[in-house]
Protein backbone atom coordinates (compact mmCIF):
# COMPACT_ATOMS: atom_id res chain seq x y z
CA UNK A 1 0.00 0.00 0.00
CA UNK A 2 1.55 2.61 -1.23
CA UNK A 3 1.91 6.39 1.00
CA UNK A 4 -0.34 7.94 -1.54
CA UNK A 5 -3.00 5.52 -1.14
CA UNK A 6 -2.98 5.70 2.45
CA UNK A 7 -3.36 9.74 2.27
CA UNK A 8 -6.25 9.35 -0.32
CA UNK A 9 -8.22 6.83 2.02
CA UNK A 10 -7.72 9.32 5.11
CA UNK A 11 -9.00 12.27 2.80
CA UNK A 12 -11.85 9.97 2.12
CA UNK A 13 -12.29 9.01 5.38
CA UNK A 14 -12.54 11.92 7.09
CA UNK A 15 -14.79 13.47 4.64
CA UNK A 16 -17.15 10.75 5.46
CA UNK A 17 -16.86 11.42 8.70
CA UNK A 18 -17.38 14.74 8.34
CA UNK A 19 -21.01 13.79 6.60
CA UNK A 20 -22.15 11.47 9.66
CA UNK A 21 -21.33 14.57 12.62
CA UNK A 22 -23.38 17.09 9.93
CA UNK A 23 -26.18 14.86 9.07
CA UNK A 24 -29.45 15.47 10.73
CA UNK A 25 -31.58 12.03 9.20
CA UNK A 26 -30.00 9.36 9.47
CA UNK A 27 -31.56 5.82 8.30
CA UNK A 28 -32.87 3.02 11.66
CA UNK A 29 -29.12 1.74 12.75
CA UNK A 30 -28.18 -1.93 10.36
CA UNK A 31 -27.50 -4.39 13.10
CA UNK A 32 -23.53 -5.63 12.35
CA UNK A 33 -24.73 -8.97 13.45
CA UNK A 34 -27.22 -9.37 10.64
CA UNK A 35 -25.23 -7.34 7.76
CA UNK A 36 -22.66 -10.08 8.29
CA UNK A 37 -24.84 -12.97 8.31
CA UNK A 38 -26.48 -11.57 4.79
CA UNK A 39 -23.36 -10.46 3.18
CA UNK A 40 -21.33 -14.10 4.38
CA UNK A 41 -24.47 -15.66 2.82
CA UNK A 42 -24.18 -13.99 -0.52
CA UNK A 43 -20.57 -14.26 -0.63
CA UNK A 44 -20.65 -17.95 0.03
CA UNK A 45 -23.36 -18.45 -2.68
CA UNK A 46 -21.75 -17.07 -5.57
CA UNK A 47 -18.22 -17.65 -4.48
CA UNK A 48 -16.67 -18.37 -8.47
CA UNK A 49 -14.55 -20.73 -7.27
CA UNK A 50 -17.68 -23.69 -6.45
CA UNK A 51 -20.39 -22.62 -8.61
CA UNK A 52 -21.62 -25.76 -9.94
CA UNK A 53 -19.55 -27.85 -7.51
CA UNK A 54 -20.96 -30.30 -5.23
CA UNK A 55 -19.16 -32.67 -2.57
CA UNK A 56 -17.88 -35.94 -3.86
CA UNK A 57 -15.62 -37.22 -1.11
CA UNK A 58 -14.29 -35.85 2.38
CA UNK A 59 -12.19 -37.53 4.77
CA UNK A 60 -15.08 -36.40 7.53
CA UNK A 61 -16.90 -39.66 5.60
CA UNK A 62 -13.47 -41.47 4.73
CA UNK A 63 -10.40 -40.91 6.70
CA UNK A 64 -8.47 -43.30 4.44
CA UNK A 65 -8.35 -40.37 1.08
CA UNK A 66 -5.55 -38.79 3.55
CA UNK A 67 -3.25 -42.00 3.17
CA UNK A 68 -4.18 -41.14 -0.98
CA UNK A 69 -3.07 -37.83 -0.61
CA UNK A 70 -0.01 -38.62 1.29
CA UNK A 71 1.20 -40.88 -1.53
CA UNK A 72 1.13 -39.04 -3.97
CA UNK A 73 3.90 -37.63 -5.09
CA UNK A 74 2.92 -34.38 -6.38
CA UNK A 75 0.23 -33.60 -3.56
CA UNK A 76 2.53 -34.98 -0.84
CA UNK A 77 5.08 -32.16 -2.40
CA UNK A 78 2.99 -29.39 -2.53
CA UNK A 79 1.28 -29.68 0.96
CA UNK A 80 2.03 -32.56 3.29
CA UNK A 81 6.00 -32.21 3.16
CA UNK A 82 5.52 -29.00 4.34
CA UNK A 83 2.74 -28.91 7.00
CA UNK A 84 3.98 -26.54 9.66
CA UNK A 85 4.61 -28.93 12.89
CA UNK A 86 1.81 -26.80 14.72
CA UNK A 87 -0.63 -28.69 12.92
CA UNK A 88 -3.33 -30.99 14.80
CA UNK A 89 -5.60 -32.17 12.07
CA UNK A 90 -6.16 -32.61 8.45
CA UNK A 91 -8.84 -32.38 6.43
CA UNK A 92 -9.61 -33.49 2.49
CA UNK A 93 -12.78 -32.33 0.53
CA UNK A 94 -12.80 -33.31 -2.82
CA UNK A 95 -15.44 -31.36 -5.34
CA UNK A 96 -17.12 -31.99 -8.91
CA UNK A 97 -17.85 -29.61 -11.21
CA UNK A 98 -22.20 -30.18 -11.86
CA UNK A 99 -23.29 -27.65 -13.52
CA UNK A 100 -23.06 -23.79 -13.23
CA UNK A 101 -25.58 -22.46 -11.27
CA UNK A 102 -25.14 -21.29 -7.84
CA UNK A 103 -24.00 -23.56 -5.35
CA UNK A 104 -26.48 -24.35 -2.90
CA UNK A 105 -26.06 -24.75 0.88
CA UNK A 106 -26.01 -26.99 3.59
CA UNK A 107 -29.63 -26.12 5.11
CA UNK A 108 -31.68 -27.26 1.94
CA UNK A 109 -28.89 -30.06 1.32
CA UNK A 110 -27.74 -29.66 -2.18
CA UNK A 111 -24.44 -29.77 -1.87
CA UNK A 112 -23.59 -33.36 -2.18
CA UNK A 113 -22.77 -35.00 -5.32
CA UNK A 114 -25.40 -37.09 -6.15
CA UNK A 115 -22.68 -40.04 -7.35
CA UNK A 116 -21.08 -39.71 -4.21
CA UNK A 117 -20.44 -42.56 -2.29
CA UNK A 118 -23.41 -43.82 0.62
CA UNK A 119 -21.05 -42.41 3.36
CA UNK A 120 -20.64 -39.27 1.89
CA UNK A 121 -24.35 -38.36 1.26
CA UNK A 122 -24.95 -39.75 5.19
CA UNK A 123 -22.67 -37.06 6.32
CA UNK A 124 -24.52 -35.22 9.11
CA UNK A 125 -26.00 -31.42 8.83
CA UNK A 126 -23.04 -30.04 11.40
CA UNK A 127 -20.64 -31.70 9.22
CA UNK A 128 -21.87 -30.31 5.95
CA UNK A 129 -22.16 -26.95 7.20
CA UNK A 130 -18.19 -27.59 8.36
CA UNK A 131 -17.00 -28.53 5.34
CA UNK A 132 -19.24 -26.05 3.14
CA UNK A 133 -17.20 -23.10 5.11
CA UNK A 134 -13.90 -24.34 5.52
CA UNK A 135 -13.83 -24.78 1.50
CA UNK A 136 -15.23 -21.37 1.12
CA UNK A 137 -13.62 -19.51 3.89
CA UNK A 138 -10.40 -19.62 2.12
CA UNK A 139 -8.43 -16.72 1.11
CA UNK A 140 -11.27 -14.75 1.51
CA UNK A 141 -10.78 -12.05 4.26
CA UNK A 142 -9.53 -9.28 2.13
CA UNK A 143 -12.83 -10.20 0.44
CA UNK A 144 -15.02 -10.13 2.89
CA UNK A 145 -13.14 -6.79 3.85
CA UNK A 146 -14.17 -5.01 -0.04
CA UNK A 147 -17.83 -6.51 0.78
CA UNK A 148 -18.13 -4.25 3.92
CA UNK A 149 -16.55 -1.57 1.92
CA UNK A 150 -18.97 -1.88 -1.07
CA UNK A 151 -22.04 -2.25 1.08
CA UNK A 152 -21.06 0.83 3.00
CA UNK A 153 -20.95 2.44 -0.18
CA UNK A 154 -24.09 2.17 -0.68
CA UNK A 155 -25.73 3.40 2.74
CA UNK A 156 -27.36 7.15 2.80
CA UNK A 157 -25.31 10.00 4.96
CA UNK A 158 -25.52 9.18 8.64
CA UNK A 159 -26.08 5.35 8.38
CA UNK A 160 -24.97 4.07 11.67
CA UNK A 161 -23.98 0.33 12.19
CA UNK A 162 -25.53 -1.48 16.08
CA UNK A 163 -23.36 -3.51 17.60
CA UNK A 164 -24.70 -6.11 20.47
CA UNK A 165 -21.98 -9.04 21.77
CA UNK A 166 -24.86 -10.33 23.88
CA UNK A 167 -27.80 -8.58 25.35
CA UNK A 168 -26.00 -5.49 26.87
CA UNK A 169 -27.09 -1.77 24.99
CA UNK A 170 -26.18 -1.86 21.70
CA UNK A 171 -23.83 1.03 20.86
CA UNK A 172 -23.74 2.76 17.56
CA UNK A 173 -20.94 3.15 15.69
CA UNK A 174 -20.22 4.77 12.66
CA UNK A 175 -18.89 2.71 9.73
CA UNK A 176 -16.87 5.07 8.62
CA UNK A 177 -15.01 4.62 11.97
CA UNK A 178 -13.94 1.48 10.75
CA UNK A 179 -10.14 0.25 10.90
CA UNK A 180 -9.07 -3.11 8.41
CA UNK A 181 -6.72 -5.03 11.54
CA UNK A 182 -4.23 -7.06 9.88
CA UNK A 183 -2.36 -10.05 11.17
CA UNK A 184 0.29 -12.21 11.27
CA UNK A 185 -0.57 -15.51 12.11
CA UNK A 186 1.52 -18.19 13.67
CA UNK A 187 1.60 -22.37 13.98
CA UNK A 188 -2.02 -22.63 12.21
CA UNK A 189 -3.85 -25.49 14.20
CA UNK A 190 -5.58 -27.27 11.12
CA UNK A 191 -4.82 -27.60 7.34
CA UNK A 192 -7.79 -27.82 5.12
CA UNK A 193 -7.50 -29.22 1.45
CA UNK A 194 -10.30 -28.69 -1.08
CA UNK A 195 -9.82 -29.68 -4.67
CA UNK A 196 -11.86 -30.00 -7.88
CA UNK A 197 -13.19 -27.00 -8.20
CA UNK A 198 -13.22 -24.37 -11.07
CA UNK A 199 -10.36 -22.15 -11.63
CA UNK A 200 -10.85 -18.63 -11.06
CA UNK A 201 -9.76 -16.31 -14.08
CA UNK A 202 -10.39 -19.90 -15.85
CA UNK A 203 -13.60 -20.81 -15.67
CA UNK A 204 -13.00 -23.99 -18.14
CA UNK A 205 -10.36 -25.09 -16.30
CA UNK A 206 -11.15 -27.84 -13.69
CA UNK A 207 -9.01 -29.66 -10.85
CA UNK A 208 -8.47 -26.29 -8.60
CA UNK A 209 -6.72 -27.10 -5.13
CA UNK A 210 -7.13 -24.26 -2.46
CA UNK A 211 -5.03 -25.35 0.83
CA UNK A 212 -5.64 -22.82 4.00
CA UNK A 213 -2.77 -23.72 6.67
CA UNK A 214 -0.02 -24.79 4.83
CA UNK A 215 2.58 -22.03 5.84
CA UNK A 216 3.89 -21.70 9.14
CA UNK A 217 2.78 -17.84 9.01
CA UNK A 218 0.22 -16.71 7.01
CA UNK A 219 -1.45 -13.05 7.20
CA UNK A 220 -5.29 -12.34 8.04
CA UNK A 221 -7.61 -9.24 8.11
CA UNK A 222 -10.65 -8.28 10.31
CA UNK A 223 -12.78 -5.36 10.36
CA UNK A 224 -12.46 -3.23 13.41
CA UNK A 225 -14.91 -0.17 14.61
CA UNK A 226 -14.18 2.12 17.07
CA UNK A 227 -16.90 3.26 19.47
CA UNK A 228 -17.97 6.92 19.98
CA UNK A 229 -15.21 9.05 21.57
CA UNK A 230 -12.79 6.09 22.25
CA UNK A 231 -10.34 7.26 19.77
CA UNK A 232 -9.18 3.36 19.14
CA UNK A 233 -10.74 0.08 18.16
CA UNK A 234 -13.30 -1.34 20.71
CA UNK A 235 -14.79 -4.26 18.17
CA UNK A 236 -13.68 -6.98 15.92
CA UNK A 237 -15.52 -9.09 12.85
CA UNK A 238 -14.29 -11.68 11.43
CA UNK A 239 -16.25 -13.00 8.72
CA UNK A 240 -13.99 -16.03 7.31
CA UNK A 241 -12.87 -17.82 10.33
CA UNK A 242 -14.50 -20.45 9.59
CA UNK A 243 -11.92 -21.77 7.19
CA UNK A 244 -10.12 -23.13 10.29
CA UNK A 245 -12.73 -25.37 11.02
CA UNK A 246 -14.57 -25.71 14.15
CA UNK A 247 -12.02 -23.84 16.23
CA UNK A 248 -13.21 -20.98 13.81
CA UNK A 249 -17.06 -20.55 14.98
CA UNK A 250 -17.65 -16.95 16.96
CA UNK A 251 -17.54 -17.10 20.72
CA UNK A 252 -21.48 -17.88 20.35
CA UNK A 253 -20.94 -20.74 17.90
CA UNK A 254 -21.29 -18.09 15.13
CA UNK A 255 -20.79 -19.00 11.33
CA UNK A 256 -18.60 -15.07 11.87
CA UNK A 257 -16.73 -14.11 14.98
CA UNK A 258 -17.84 -10.43 16.34
CA UNK A 259 -16.84 -9.37 19.68
CA UNK A 260 -14.27 -6.91 21.82
CA UNK A 261 -10.86 -6.92 20.38
CA UNK A 262 -9.66 -8.89 23.62
CA UNK A 263 -12.24 -11.38 23.00
CA UNK A 264 -11.01 -11.52 19.65
CA UNK A 265 -7.51 -12.30 20.56
CA UNK A 266 -8.76 -14.82 22.92
CA UNK A 267 -10.86 -16.78 20.34
CA UNK A 268 -7.49 -16.81 18.05
CA UNK A 269 -5.71 -19.07 20.28
CA UNK A 270 -7.89 -21.54 19.14
CA UNK A 271 -6.64 -21.43 15.42
CA UNK A 272 -3.34 -20.86 15.75
CA UNK A 273 -0.60 -20.46 18.22
CA UNK A 274 0.39 -17.30 18.35
CA UNK A 275 -0.96 -13.64 16.67
CA UNK A 276 0.81 -10.36 15.93
CA UNK A 277 -0.59 -7.22 15.08
CA UNK A 278 1.09 -5.78 11.92
CA UNK A 279 -1.47 -3.12 10.57
CA UNK A 280 -4.27 -1.14 11.75
CA UNK A 281 -4.33 2.08 10.25
CA UNK A 282 -6.02 1.29 6.52
CA UNK A 283 -9.95 1.64 6.18
CA UNK A 284 -10.33 0.48 2.44
CA UNK A 285 -8.57 -2.23 0.02
CA UNK A 286 -7.51 -1.86 -3.37
CA UNK A 287 -9.77 -2.68 -6.17
CA UNK A 288 -9.18 -6.61 -7.30
CA UNK A 289 -10.28 -9.13 -9.91
CA UNK A 290 -12.76 -10.11 -7.18
CA UNK A 291 -14.70 -5.85 -7.16
CA UNK A 292 -17.04 -6.79 -9.46
CA UNK A 293 -18.70 -9.74 -7.74
CA UNK A 294 -18.25 -8.21 -4.22
CA UNK A 295 -20.07 -5.00 -5.54
CA UNK A 296 -22.74 -6.90 -6.92
CA UNK A 297 -22.89 -9.16 -3.70
CA UNK A 298 -23.15 -6.13 -1.55
CA UNK A 299 -26.06 -4.91 -4.08
CA UNK A 300 -28.08 -7.76 -3.32
CA UNK A 301 -27.85 -7.43 0.32
CA UNK A 302 -28.77 -3.95 0.92
CA UNK A 303 -31.82 -5.11 -1.85
CA UNK A 304 -32.65 -7.45 0.55
CA UNK A 305 -31.82 -5.21 3.83
CA UNK A 306 -34.26 -2.39 2.11
CA UNK A 307 -37.05 -4.91 1.98
CA UNK A 308 -36.56 -6.58 5.38
CA UNK A 309 -40.14 -5.68 6.50
CA UNK A 310 -41.62 -8.06 3.67
CA UNK A 311 -38.57 -10.51 3.33
CA UNK A 312 -36.84 -12.43 5.44
CA UNK A 313 -34.12 -14.19 6.40
CA UNK A 314 -32.46 -17.14 8.82
CA UNK A 315 -30.90 -15.32 11.44
CA UNK A 316 -27.82 -17.74 11.12
CA UNK A 317 -27.23 -18.45 8.31
CA UNK A 318 -28.85 -15.40 6.49
CA UNK A 319 -30.45 -17.67 3.60
CA UNK A 320 -33.96 -16.74 2.21
CA UNK A 321 -37.35 -17.57 2.82
CA UNK A 322 -38.35 -19.48 -0.28
CA UNK A 323 -41.36 -22.21 -1.44
CA UNK A 324 -38.88 -24.84 -1.07
CA UNK A 325 -37.89 -23.72 2.23
CA UNK A 326 -40.16 -21.38 4.72
CA UNK A 327 -38.69 -20.24 7.55
CA UNK A 328 -39.64 -20.77 10.92
CA UNK A 329 -40.29 -18.35 13.46
CA UNK A 330 -38.97 -18.15 16.80
CA UNK A 331 -42.28 -18.85 18.69
CA UNK A 332 -41.37 -16.78 21.43
CA UNK A 333 -40.90 -13.10 19.70
CA UNK A 334 -43.34 -11.48 18.54
CA UNK A 335 -41.94 -7.51 18.61
CA UNK A 336 -39.14 -8.62 16.20
CA UNK A 337 -39.21 -10.78 13.50
CA UNK A 338 -36.34 -13.74 13.98
CA UNK A 339 -36.74 -16.23 11.82
CA UNK A 340 -34.64 -19.56 10.99
CA UNK A 341 -34.20 -21.72 7.63
CA UNK A 342 -33.78 -25.19 9.47
CA UNK A 343 -34.18 -26.66 13.27
CA UNK A 344 -30.56 -27.12 13.23
CA UNK A 345 -29.86 -23.31 12.93
CA UNK A 346 -32.63 -22.55 15.14
CA UNK A 347 -30.58 -24.85 17.62
CA UNK A 348 -27.26 -23.59 16.72
CA UNK A 349 -28.73 -19.89 16.91
CA UNK A 350 -30.28 -20.41 20.62
CA UNK A 351 -26.46 -19.86 22.56
CA UNK A 352 -26.88 -16.43 21.08
CA UNK A 353 -30.88 -15.81 20.74
CA UNK A 354 -30.83 -16.89 24.23
CA UNK A 355 -29.89 -13.29 25.46
CA UNK A 356 -32.58 -11.25 23.52
CA UNK A 357 -35.09 -13.71 23.43
CA UNK A 358 -38.78 -11.71 24.16
CA UNK A 359 -39.17 -15.26 25.95
CA UNK A 360 -36.49 -14.48 28.39
CA UNK A 361 -37.36 -10.61 28.91
CA UNK A 362 -40.94 -11.46 30.42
Amino acid sequence: MSTEQVESWKKTFETSVSQQLTTTEASPPIPLRTLTILLNYERCISDPRFLGCKLFNSSFAEPTIIDDMASDKLMHQMVLASKPASVKQVHLHAFRIESDQITGTPSINDIIDRHAPPNVQALPFAQRELIYHESRGHDGCYKAIELYQHFFELCPPGQTLSIQIKNERPVLVSPFSRRILEFKMKGPKLLTVSTGMKVVGNPGEKGGTIVTGRDQESLHSALGFAAPGSGHVDFVVDMTRMQWGEAGRGLLGELYCLGSVAGYYRAMENVCDDIEEVGNGATHVAPSIHTEAMKSCARRVWERWENRDKEGWCDYCGGPDSSERRLLNCSACKETKVRYCCKEHQKAGWKLHKFTCEKNKK
